[in-house]
This record gives structure tokens, C-alpha cells and sequence, in this order.
């Protein structure tokens, strides 16, 4: 089991954007108990924010390097 706040500066400590962070936190603990949180929401966590950095990197204009 693991707290809200290890969970939060685990993923900052990783270089996840404290804002970025707290908005998927929020996500996640509107389907499961804080007190619960394990390390599979660790990953499921981490998932998310890779899935929301991508999409933003995909909505970013291309630039081309001539």
C-alpha cells in the first residue's frame, strides 16, 4: 500500500509535471480509496501520463528540418 504523497513524489521524482500529476491522481481516486493505492496504481498512473504527454507531443505542430 502505498500514500497519496509517496505516490505523488515518486512520479515528480520521475519528471512527471507536478501539475500533470495531481490532475491523474484526482482521476484515479474517483474509481479507488486512498488507502488502498498500491504499486499497480503506481503503473497504471504512470500509463496515464505517458498517454497524456503523447497525445499532447501529437497535437504539437510539425516542424520540418530542411
Amino acid at each position: 500500500m502505498m500514500t497519496i504523497d509517496l505516490l505523488r513524489s515518486r512520479l515528480i521524482s520521475f519528471g512527471y509535471n507536478p501539475a500533470e500529476v495531481e490532475y491523474t491522481l484526482s482521476e484515479v481516486l474517483q474509481h479507488k480509496k486512498p488507502d488502498f493505492l498500491n504499486e499497480t496504481d503506481l503503473k497504471v498512473l504512470i500509463t496515464m501520463l505517458e498517454e497524456r504527454i503523447q497525445l499532447e507531443r501529437a497535437k504539437q505542430p510539425r516542424t520540418h528540418n530542411v
